[in-house]
């Protein structure tokens, strides 16, 4: 039913479950498994403090470790897996990559964030199903 399978990866808890659940529904579909992480970018000035070049090469550093952890992960279940990790908007970013690599489903976890949080702030599992061309698991 799916060749491609993207899921993407932020090091949370409920990323790991997204990520196993991706992991055996490529097993049963014998599919590829593509890990995208995103690093959200920084604005000028976090907290009064201007962000520098070092802090935002030490966010990426940081990025590329959480990504490498899914990898591992996921390499331990014998597997080759595509791995993606870009700067930008998780909603948009993950939507991109999805149609880039023509993926059949993305696998995400929910932030768990309540109702009236999501109403103000939104949440990147929520942006990502109204936006998506491709079906959406949400794991919990």
């Amino acid at each position: 039913m799916y060749k491609k399978i993207l899921v993407a990866y932020d090091g949370s808890e409920m990323a790991k479950k997204a990520l196993k659940t991706a992991i055996h529904l490529a097993e049963q579909n014998q599919a590829n498994l593509i890990v995208a992480h995103v690093q959200s970018p920084f604005p000028g000035f976090i907290d009064g403090t201007f962000v520098t070049n070092e802090m935002f090469e030490l966010a990426n550093q940081q990025g590329q470790s959480i990504l490498q952890e899914a990898v591992d992960i996921a390499g331990a279940e014998n597997r080759d897996i595509v791995k993606v990790f870009v700067n930008g908007s998780p909603v948009y970013e993950i939507c991109r990559i999805a149609e880039e690599q023509q993926v059949d489903l993305i696998v995400m976890g929910n932030r768990g964030l309540g109702p009236i949080k999501e109403v103000f702030l939104g949440s990147v599992s929520h942006g990502v199903t109204q936006r998506a061309r491709v079906p959406v698991l949400i794991v919990k």
